[in-house]
């Protein structure tokens, strides 16, 4: 016997449903693989950035005292 034809609409619609929503998860995996390393390049700029930050303030801090020394003759 075969199945009503509304019913084999209705499974027809969540297959196209099942495969529009592996479709979308697929892009959401590849989207996060993107962003997570997108992440991790924006982590090794920050820290990079923090140490050359330092590094400047260092070298103000040195040149600010050579400074002071210097009007101090």
């Amino acid at each position: 016997e075969e199945p009503p034809l509304d019913l084999t609409g209705k499974v027809y619609q969540l297959e196209v449903m099942l495969k529009q929503l592996h479709t979308d998860l697929q892009k959401e995996r590849q989207d996060k693989v993107v962003l997570q390393s997108e992440v991790a390049s924006l982590r090794q700029n920050n820290q990079r950035l923090q140490e050359e930050s330092q590094a400047a303030s260092e070298q103000l801090r040195k040149f600010a005292e050579l400074f002071s020394r210097e009007k101090e003759l």
